[in-house]
């Protein structure tokens, strides 16, 4: 089987075959597609590069919102609380831009983000996630732990067919919380297929 093919025409050479090659164009550089790209990694840590804080239209909503850090767990978090009896939210919205070398999402797991919360009936957290194009790829999903007081990691698929190398996607981390209870959002982790 060829694993070499020279297109002398176009000035493009490619190593593999099928989908899994490595191609150099004297007009593009190098490009990886299959199992030749390499998994790479957007690690954000709190208080997150891009972030804001956002209402998210309830501006009589009362709280606290904090950062703070975990030295059991070493990582950086927001923290959301109130000391109203009755729901209370925010939202740390997040704007990322995707690298230039970004072809797809890595895997089913291709967005994971830490929580923490000490009640989980009283503070919950829920995450959407808009990609490049405009299209909701999460919507509200929960991203309460299962267990009070306790660390989780939360993990999400991405839609490739969403997004683009260069462009900005939008995630919303949706915080709530009454009777003195905490809600922590802490590491925020987006896991790529790179292009080159």
């Amino acid at each position: 089987t060829a694993i070499l093919t020279v297109d002398t025409t176009n000035g493009i050479v490619t190593v593999g075959n099928g989908s899994n090659t490595i191609t150099l164009n004297t007009n593009g550089g190098i490009t990886a597609a299959g199992t030749a790209q390499h998994s790479k990694k957007i690690i954000l840590t709190p208080e997150y590069a891009g972030a804001v804080l956002d209402s998210n239209g309830a501006s009589n909503d009362v709280g606290s919102m904090t950062a703070g850090f975990d030295g059991t767990q070493r990582e950086g978090y927001y923290n959301w609380t109130t000391t109203q009896t009755s729901a209370q939210t925010y939202d740390v919205v997040i704007t990322v831009g995707l690298p230039s070398d970004w072809s797809s999402w890595a895997s089913s797991s291709a967005l994971s983000l830490d929580t923490w919360s000490d009640n989980t009936t009283n503070s919950t957290g829920t995450i959407t996630v808009t990609g490049t194009t405009g299209t909701a790829e999460i919507s509200g999903s929960s991203i309460t732990p299962s267990s009070a007081s306790t660390w989780t990691t939360n993990t999400f698929s991405l839609t490739s067919a969403d997004d683009a190398a260069g462009g900005v996607m939008v995630i919303r981390i949706h915080m709530s919380s009454d009777n003195s209870s905490n809600f922590r959002a802490g590491n925020l982790v987006l896991t790529y297929n790179s292009a080159f």
